[in-house]
């Protein structure tokens, strides 16, 4: 009995541990020699990666999301990051100088091409997927995270999965570099600061975004790579090994110390909202409030909509209470007013705005039922004709046996003159010149017309 329970765990042990296996259909050689052999950005893949920039810059300009996920399928952005991963997690310090020296020209040919796009392009605005790539988000970092698994996990298979493309989209790779560009342009143009924008802030946030992603996914493959024991590089003695694991520990240092120092910046701001969110629901229940964050230097500015005023004195103990209570010591609140309308004059705005529209429904309707009128007239006259047509080709056919074919075009559309027509083929010749005459006195009468042109096939 005992034996039997042993079995059934280890067999329930067994299809667990197969189940997060990922040693199965491992390609450790494969997999290096791939991304050893893709993670340059030369020659073809330089010219992809401006095209794709283009088209990125082009669906941000447009505030297109289709456009812009159209542009990450086709970048080889990701190729030298997961080169920077792997060869952190080798240990191949010729793999790293290498990946790093593409993801430095990558990212310059993509702020270059999207900061003179915006330059040259007579739109330009700023749209909702420019903005969206001006604040990274927690949620966005741990996208970067597994979506850098889900890359080297797929790439490290025997039989290679299209994943690639999926992780690129996913992590969002171009646009923030495209917003750099667009940032840096508008800061040529019209300086670092604006009335309503901040470009400097843009331009240095949308980059850290980028920056961050990018160094997550290195992150994910580094993880990956060394738990799944690929071969370390070993080149020359033992003072040369020590210079490259010194050398690969200084540039995982410097790529994940500002990494997380945003990441760090991410999570305080987050909270620091939430706090916010709390303090004006705690003391404002009744009232709307909006929070938005400068990245200039780092505060919040809450505007808090109130039907009653605040004092200066008021105004100085809630901020009191929020740095010292609530611990927010980077918040401006701002209190404004909001008059509440006299009901008898929202009661005739709202009966005069009713009446103009119903009386603009009534013309509408009156054009629409003159044109269901007219297009009435029209169809019954074009069945009447109908009815017309084939009454006299069918009676003529009886008046006159000697006729084979017989056509009858009450108005001949293609003439300017638009006389009725009729077209007849005998089957003699003498026929038609015997009976021609009556059989247009015919119709003539039959039609009740004036006029009539007979043409004879």
């Amino acid at each position: 009995m005992i034996e039997e329970i042993k079995q059934k765990q280890e067999k329930k042990r067994g299809f667990f541990v197969d189940l997060i296996d990922l040693t199965q259909d491992l390609d450790r050689e494969g997999t290096i020699v791939n991304i050893k052999s893709n993670h340059s950005v030369t020659g073809a893949d330089a010219w992809l990666l401006m095209a794709s920039i283009m088209i990125a810059s082009l669906g941000l300009d447009l505030n297109s999301p289709a456009v812009i996920i159209g542009a990450m399928l086709i970048s080889p952005l990701m190729s030298p990051i997961l080169g920077i991963g792997l060869s952190l997690g080798i240990r191949d310090e010729r793999t790293m100088i290498s990946s790093l020296k593409n993801f430095a020209v990558a990212i310059g040919i993509a702020i270059v091409t999207s900061t003179l796009y915006f330059l040259l392009t007579p739109f330009g605005n700023v749209t909702s997927e420019i903005l969206g790539r001006t604040q990274p988000t927690l949620l966005d970092v741990l996208v970067a995270f597994f979506g850098g698994l889900a890359g080297i996990i797929s790439g490290s298979r025997k039989d290679k999965s299209n994943a690639i493309p999926g992780v690129a989209i996913a992590t969002a790779l171009m646009p923030p570099l495209c917003v750099t560009g667009f940032s840096l342009a508008k800061s040529i143009k019209f300086g670092l600061m604006t009335d309503k924008y901040d470009f400097g802030s843009m331009m240095t946030n949308s980059f850290y975004f980028f920056f961050l992603n990018a160094t997550f996914i290195a992150l994910a493959t580094f993880l990956i790579v060394r738990y799944l024991n690929f071969p370390v590089v070993k080149r020359g003695g033992d003072t040369e090994m020590k210079k490259t694991s010194w050398t690969i520990a200084l540039v995982g240092l410097l790529m994940i110390i500002p990494s997380g120092y945003i990441l760090k910046g991410v999570l305080t701001g987050i909270q620091q909202e939430e706090t916010i969110k709390n303090f004006v629901s705690k003391n404002f229940p009744d009232a709307i409030s909006e929070t938005t964050k400068s990245f200039q230097n780092d505060s919040f500015n809450v505007k808090i909509y109130l039907f009653d005023g605040v004092t200066n004195e008021q105004k100085s103990e809630y901020e009191h209470a929020l740095k010292n209570k609530y611990g927010i010591q980077n918040a401006k609140l701002q209190f404004i007013q909001t008059d509440i309308p006299d009901f008898k004059e929202v009661e005739m705005s709202v009966r005069e705005n009713i009446m103009k529209q119903l009386e603009a429904n009534s013309k509408i309707t009156d054009e629409r039922d003159k044109k269901i009128m007219k297009l009435t007239f029209t169809l019954d006259s074009l069945q009447s004709n109908q009815l017309l047509e084939s009454s006299i080709e069918k009676e003529a056919r009886i008046l006159f046996p000697e006729i084979e074919s017989l056509h009858f075009y009450p108005i001949d559309t293609s003439k300017t003159d638009n006389l009725p027509m009729l077209v007849v083929k005998w089957n003699k010749k003498k026929s038609g010149q015997l009976f021609e005459h009556r059989l247009k006195s015919f119709v003539k009468v039959r039609a009740g017309l004036d006029t009539l042109e007979l043409v004879r096939k």
